[in-house]
């Protein structure tokens, strides 16, 4: 979750009941579904904005502020 909060990964995909090691056809399902999603948003994005927003997010990585 600190992952999730510092913005370093977009989300959490969750594993079916069981753990992903003893459902792994459950979990490529799942998988399948976030990576899916995630195409979709992006299929209507240039090459370019997609480059500038990975910049961005890489170079806000490395900053913490004090609030």
């Amino acid at each position: 979750r600190d992952m999730l909060r510092l913005k370093i990964i977009d989300r959490i995909i969750p594993e079916p009941i069981g753990g992903a090691q003893n459902v792994p056809g459950r979990m490529v399902k799942i998988v399948k579904k976030y990576i899916i999603g995630a195409l979709e948003r992006f299929a209507g994005i240039s090459g370019e904005e997609l480059k500038s927003r990975r910049a961005k997010k890489f170079e806000s990585m490395g900053f913490f502020g004090t609030e």
